[in-house]
């Protein structure tokens, strides 16, 4: 009797280490974000800035606009079920979070753009634009339509990546440009 007991307190030890070896090694999901002032200016070829070139046939295939402008460039991470602020101007920033996995491995997000505006002379916040979608790892989210204050509308470009959360890496703004890019297909 005391050999079976042992036995199973054995197997319960087992079971239970490898399920918390398991919850240690949590996937977190890499974020990229390009935000981008596009406008219509008339012109016969687009126009897309020079720190716009990762982006670029993303830009190229939205026919609503021929002129865009670098905003803002952010990476960061976030484990599932986690909220991931990047801040895009004085008025806007995008909320991201992992929510999943679905059945053909695509990262399921939920995306939101919260927007700071004056009422009753307080400034308060609002979401402004709000999305879920499953997305291909490296493919481009595009949000598009809330409009700026300067000339033209907002385009934000979402690109997300899941990898094991032993190789991670601290959030970090790139507009100084010194974190390795992801890619935009």
């Amino acid at each position: 009797m005391k050999r079976l007991g042992a036995i199973a307190l054995l197997i319960v030890w087992m079971v239970f280490g490898a399920w918390a070896g398991y919850a240690q090694v949590e996937s977190r999901v890499d974020i990229a974000m390009v935000a981008v002032r596009a406008s219509q200016e008339g012109r016969k070829e687009k126009a897309v800035e020079r720190s716009l070139t990762r982006v670029r046939e993303t830009l190229e295939s939205i026919d609503e606009y021929d002129t865009f402008r670098m905003v803002r460039t952010s990476e960061s991470d976030a484990a599932y079920q986690e909220e991931c602020r990047l801040p895009i101007n004085n008025r806007y920033t995008l909320l991201i979070s992992p929510i999943g996995r679905d059945a053909s491995g695509r990262i399921r997000l939920r995306a939101r753009i919260e927007e700071q505006i004056r009422r009753d002379e307080k400034l308060v916040k609002r979401i402004a634009l709000e999305a879920t979608t499953s997305l291909a790892q490296g493919r481009p989210l595009k949000l598009c339509g809330l409009r700026l204050e300067e000339e033209g509308e907002l385009v934000v470009i979402v690109t997300v990546r899941e990898r094991p959360a032993s190789q991670t890496t601290p959030s970090q703004d790139t507009s100084s440009g010194r974190l390795p890019r992801m890619t935009f297909h």
